[in-house]
């Protein structure tokens, strides 16, 4: 499936059965392209995407299904003609018959900044290329219980340094069946 404009293309196909998934992307925006209305995170780019999955329903009493994952987008700059960003993700999922979710992933990005990037008051990011690995893992436990709620963890690089993430995201508890109180905390550790 395919659209072009003047100076755009977007091409992409999926195909998702239950046992596996496979998806295509394609997208070229040229240095004339003018999108009327919205933004255009870059002009004069390519983005490539590639996805596929694999997943299996085990015969057991605690796992309802596993499957594995892995993402490869890449961003290419026509302008300078160069890979100015990718990031290659691999992910294994556990669904269990109790709804609770575990995640576990593994990125390995690569990022060039063309102009120096400003990521907090007195902190800057000078030109150059920056190449990232991430380990991020989650546990959700599921929505039907009377307390749920997202844990996670994450470590790995940002911009020649590191960082730990760590949070406990959308936890509810329920007070009646229509009542319930939400809330959320994350917290950063980054050195660079």
């Amino acid at each position: 499936r395919c659209s072009r404009d003047w100076s755009s293309d977007v091409c992409s196909s999926d195909l998702n059965p239950d046992k596996w998934g496979l998806a295509l992307r394609h997208l070229f925006i040229d240095d004339d392209f003018n999108p009327e209305i919205g933004f255009v995170r870059r002009d004069n780019m390519r983005q490539t995407t590639a996805t596929t999955r694999i997943s299996r329903r085990p015969k057991s009493r605690t796992f309802r299904r596993w499957s594995l994952t892995g993402t490869f987008d890449y961003i290419y700059n026509d302008t300078a003609a160069l890979r100015e960003t990718s990031d290659d993700t691999a992910t294994f999922n556990l669904e269990m018959h109790s709804s609770d979710i575990l995640n576990v992933e593994m990125n390995h990005g690569y990022d060039v900044l063309l102009r120096p990037f400003r990521i907090a008051p007195g902190v800057t990011v000078p030109v150059g290329a920056y190449d990232t690995r991430t380990l991020r893992t989650a546990y959700t436990l599921g929505p039907q219980k009377r307390y749920n709620f997202v844990a996670s963890y994450e470590y790995g690089g940002l911009y020649g340094g590191d960082q730990h993430v760590f949070g406990i995201n959308t936890a509810r508890l329920a007070i009646t069946p229509k009542l319930g109180k939400r809330a959320g905390y994350t917290g950063f550790f980054q050195q660079l």
